[in-house]
């Protein structure tokens, strides 16, 4: 709070609350911009994981679907590479999503350690600014 009030005041007519969420969402960001090495995989490796699994798998199965209703052929030679690859994709997607959670994992622990220091820094400097505008009383 004694940040949004150095910075310029009551924020254009918002709530406390709403002044609260958006100083969070500034660190937050500020975080996630800070250690870019972790967050970025964190953030891309679970989305391309649900790619493969959700999107590219069922389109091998509509490669298999169309190649059998076109009439090829259907011994164990023809229908390898669709099997494969789709036990392929499902591995990739189940494996960049095991990677991604391990950086979210990271990214959630340095997150919450660096804004903690933040907050605690932060009340620190509200405190003192407290202690130094009162006097004692006599």
């Amino acid at each position: 709070m004694a940040v949004l009030l150095v910075r310029g005041g009551s924020g254009g007519g918002q709530s406390v609350r709403q002044q609260a969420v958006l100083l969070a969402l500034r660190y937050y960001c500020g975080v996630l911009r800070r250690q870019w090495r972790i967050s970025l995989p964190a953030m891309t490796l679970p989305a391309v994981g649900n790619i493969c699994l959700f999107y590219l798998t069922p389109l091998m199965v509509a490669a298999l679907v169309g190649h059998l209703a076109e009439g090829g052929e259907n011994d164990l030679a023809a229908l390898l590479p669709y099997v494969l690859g789709f036990a392929g994709l499902m591995l990739a997607g189940e494996a960049l999503w095991r990677v991604g959670m391990h950086f979210l994992n990271r990214a959630n622990g340095r997150g919450i350690e660096w804004l903690a220091i933040t907050g605690m820094d932060e009340l620190l400097a509200k405190d003192t600014a407290f202690s130094t505008t009162t006097s004692p009383v006599r």
